[in-house]
């Protein structure tokens, strides 16, 4: 044995040996060392491996196959992450399966005789609110002024004229018309099967198809045959007045009932015929009668086209009419001088018009009376200096 200087053995002779031995053992603890943290490493992951195991068990077919569609595309997965084909190998993912469609729901069926009651009160309220709509009259009005015209259902046109009320009716028997105030003209659409009545108090005028005007005044009821014939007759009385063509005729409006029916007296046309009960109560149903040219008819209207035509009319009159027509009132109080006669046709809304002719002609001075609080202005007609006698 070789001793180094010193007395202590050398150290030379043995580096080799325990080089070479040093070599393996470093690879052997290197290995161990890789294995135990490896072990490590599936002991932490073995409780999820697990559980992943008992998911797969639940899938079906149909989810297996969705699942194992995304593996080719993944090639290399991370090291958390589980090849599920080495729990199943014998399992190959199939297509899946086809739901057979469910049976539709069956209705439920009708009970028909109740469905019978059911459709036959639907149709007993539908008739009844039909009915009633029929039944239920309409009212209309026209103002100051005003000319309104109204196309109804049965054909039938009516020419309402200023300051006119009325009240129509339509069934499928019977076409009435409550004339309340003021004056229309009608046209009536033939329908013999639904006459078509106009009632003014206790009288009352039935045309088929024509076409007339019923004018209801402070002193009676004047109608005027324009085409045709109308009956006129008191209310409830069988026994009618006829007028022909360009006949008018007047009734009284406080007419009463009467206690026999009176004889039917015919008006032919160019005729005009005024029927009034002087004494209240009275049975007779008296007429009077008297000519009456397409002229005066043609001026009787000339309202449907906003004119006013008057001739040889006192100048009470013709104030008065003009008053129907506007808001702005002319008042004469001289008595003689309402006795004044004028003729002419004229605006039935253009008091200043009127005003002005009547200053030309006979020197008449018109001085305004009232203001916007009285709500209405009254104009004084009055004598001029140089004005009628």
């Amino acid at each position: 044995m070789d001793l180094s200087r010193g007395g202590m053995p050398g150290t030379t002779s043995r580096a080799p040996w325990l080089k070479a031995l040093a070599t393996p053992l470093s690879a052997l603890q290197h290995r161990a060392r890789n294995w135990l943290g490896d072990l490590r490493r599936r002991a932490d992951e073995a409780p999820f491996s697990v559980a992943l195991k008992v998911e797969l068990t639940w899938l079906n077919r149909a989810q297996r196959a969705q699942l194992e569609a995304l593996v080719p595309h993944r090639p290399e997965l991370p090291h958390n992450v589980v090849e599920f084909r080495q729990y199943f190998p014998d399992r190959v993912p199939r297509p899946p399966e086809e739901t057979p469609p469910s049976p539709l729901p069956r209705l439920p069926r009708w009970h028909w005789p109740t469905a019978r009651i059911v459709a036959f009160g639907l149709a007993i309220v539908i008739a009844v609110g039909l009915y009633l709509t029929t039944l239920s009259p309409v009212d209309y009005v026209s103002g100051v002024g005003e000319r309104r015209v109204l196309n109804i259902e049965d054909g039938s046109t009516i020419t309402m004229n200023t300051r006119s009320r009325m009240r129509v009716g339509l069934t499928r028997h019977a076409r009435d018309i409550d004339l309340l105030e003021g004056e229309a003209l009608f046209s009536v659409a033939h329908d013999p099967g639904r006459p078509f009545r106009v009632h003014v108090g206790h009288t009352v005028v039935e045309a088929v198809g024509t076409e007339f005007s019923v004018y209801r005044g402070e002193h009676g009821t004047k109608v005027s045959v324009v085409e045709g014939r109308v009956k006129i007759f008191a209310y409830q009385s069988p026994a009618p007045l006829i007028l022909n063509p360009n006949a008018v005729a007047w009734t009284d409006v406080g007419a009463t009932d009467f206690e026999r029916p009176p004889p039917p007296i015919p008006v032919g046309a160019r005729e005009e015929a005024q029927v009034s009960s002087e004494n209240s109560g009275s049975a007779d149903f008296d007429v009077e009668r008297r000519a009456v040219s397409p002229q005066d008819l043609e001026h009787h209207l000339a309202w449907v086209s906003g004119q006013l035509i008057f001739e040889n009319a006192t100048l009470a009159e013709t104030v008065a009419e003009f008053n129907r027509y506007n808001r702005r009132k002319l008042q004469i109080d001289d008595p003689a001088l309402g006795q004044i006669h004028i003729g002419g046709a004229f605006s039935s809304t253009n008091v200043d018009e009127f005003i002005v002719e009547l200053n030309t002609l006979f020197g008449i001075q018109a001085v305004p009376k009232g203001g916007a609080d009285s709500g209405t202005q009254v104009i004084q007609l009055q004598r001029g200096p140089s004005g009628p006698p």
